[in-house]
C-alpha cells in the first residue's frame, strides 16, 4: 500500500496579532482572558491557555481561534505562510 496525498481543507480563523501592549489588551479582552500579559517579563510575553495547556506568546506572534472557540499563538512567519487575508 501507498501513502495517499491530502490537502488541507479550507477553514477560516479569527486572528490577531500579538505586537505591543495595546495589541496585548485588545487580545485579552477579546480571548476573555484566555491570554493573559506578562507585564514584568521583558520583553514583553503572554499566556495563551490552549486546549493542550498553556504556553507562552511572544511580541509578533498571532493568536488564533480556532473553528471550535479555542485559542493558540502562531509564529509569523508559519501564520503568512498557512493564512491569507480575507
Amino acid at each position: 500500500m501507498r501513502p495517499f496525498q491530502y490537502r488541507k481543507k479550507p477553514v477560516v480563523v479569527e486572528a490577531m496579532q500579538f505586537a505591543d501592549l495595546d495589541s496585548g489588551s485588545a487580545l485579552e479582552r477579546w480571548t476573555d482572558l484566555r491570554f493573559m500579559m506578562d507585564i514584568a517579563h521583558r520583553p514583553l510575553r503572554a499566556r495563551v491557555l490552549t486546549p493542550a495547556g498553556a504556553v507562552w506568546a511572544e511580541l509578533g506572534d498571532f493568536i488564533i481561534r480556532g473553528s471550535r472557540g479555542e485559542f493558540y499563538p502562531c509564529k509569523p512567519d508559519i501564520f503568512r505562510e498557512i493564512y491569507e487575508r480575507v
